[in-house]
């Protein structure tokens, strides 16, 4: 075929365009141009699909990498948990609604004898009808009726007052209240004088039996201190 065929291909990757063959010649034939014409085609068609992240030649003869779609980092923000707030003991046993009571008690017995029976420790025992753990000292501490009243002594006068710190154990952990006991002279022999503060409302009645039953009148039942309650 005599027949001059010229064509161009222009190949478009991403970053420049350039020709890639220009041909006018007579040794072309129609059928070998088709193919070529073809094959450029092919290798435009998988650089575009493909060559995304490919190492592209510049025209200055560098390699650069293919740019890259830019994508935003999230930002994550992390606040911590507010912990949850605990009171202890001391918290618990501030919070516990209060009372307080005053009773006397009149024994046919010296003061020196009634005192002693709240100081010493085998007399205790004794009224109590059990163990007792007895430090007569300010700052000892004392357990009665197998454990269901402990505290420690505050203040001691021989003979005339007595102050404790005094709880059941059927009251809320680490509250105590205050118990102050004065002994005076009567008629009778001594009137014991109670006053406790910072009982709690809900055992009020409870606690006043208890003085009653396990300390006035036993007391009297095991040393014969016997007389009329006031």
């Amino acid at each position: 075929m005599d027949s001059t065929f010229a064509f161009a291909v222009f190949v478009d990757i991403g970053c420049f365009t350039d020709r890639i063959i220009h041909v006018s010649s007579p040794c072309w034939t129609s059928q070998a141009m088709l193919f070529t014409l073809l094959t450029y085609m092919c290798v435009f068609v998988i650089v575009s699909e493909y060559g995304k992240d490919l190492i592209l030649p510049t025209k200055k003869g560098s390699s650069s990498p293919a740019a890259k779609p830019h994508v935003k980092a999230a930002t994550v923000s992390a606040t911590p948990a507010a912990a949850p707030v605990t009171n202890g003991a001391s918290s618990s046993a501030s919070s516990v609604s209060t009372s307080r009571l005053s009773e006397s008690c009149e024994f046919q017995a010296s003061p020196e004898e009634v005192y002693a029976v709240f100081t010493d420790q085998q007399r205790t025992q004794a009224f109590t009808h059990g163990p007792a753990e007895l430090d007569a000292t300010p700052g000892g501490k004392f357990s009665l009726i197998g454990g269901n009243v402990e505290g420690n002594f505050v203040e001691l006068v021989r003979n005339e007052k007595i102050v404790q710190k005094w709880r059941m154990n059927s009251w809320p952990s680490g509250h105590f209240s205050t118990v102050t006991l004065t002994f005076n002279s009567s008629r009778s022999g001594c009137q014991l004088k109670l006053k406790q503060e910072g009982v709690p409302a809900s055992s009020l009645e409870a606690t006043q039996q208890g003085w009653h039953r396990y300390y006035f009148e036993s007391i009297k039942m095991t040393f014969g201190f016997g007389a009329n309650l006031m």
